[in-house]
């Protein structure tokens, strides 16, 4: 549930075109999902919200923090392979 929280917020954070709520609120779901990527259950429910982060990200530009965006996309892609 908390996810989907975070979601929002880069949503929210996307349609004010605020790049930097998009990539903090990317990093707390983050930190929210990060238990979650353990069991191979969990990583197809997470497809949609990081492939949905992913669009915001984009949507704004944001690339401040490579290190955080090369994490979040290999967990997108570790995913999305399984």
């Amino acid at each position: 549930m908390s996810v989907s929280h975070f979601v929002e917020s880069c949503n929210i954070g996307s349609k004010a075109n605020i790049g930097y709520l998009v990539l903090e609120s990317a990093k707390l779901m983050w930190n929210a999902l990060l238990p979650l990527l353990d069991a191979p259950n969990n990583r197809k429910l997470l497809i949609k919200p990081l492939s949905i982060v992913h669009l915001h990200l984009k949507s704004v530009d944001e690339n401040n923090d490579p290190d955080f965006l090369v994490l979040l996309y290999s967990a997108l892609f570790t995913c999305i392979g399984e």
